[in-house]
């Protein structure tokens, strides 16, 4: 399941490799990803 039914959000899931062409990655390493907890009312209880 996607982190965002529960309270978490993972950050940075892609990143623009250049900004005048609007070009967009999906980030496997090259860039930090934060994984932030509660960081919003929840769809779904995470002990379902």
């Amino acid at each position: 399941m996607g982190v965002f039914l529960y309270r978490d959000a993972l950050l940075q899931k892609t990143y623009t490799i250049d900004f005048l062409s609007k070009k967009r990655a999906d980030n496997t390493g090259q860039i930090h990803q934060y994984y932030v907890q509660d960081s919003h009312p929840s769809i779904i209880d995470k002990e379902i």
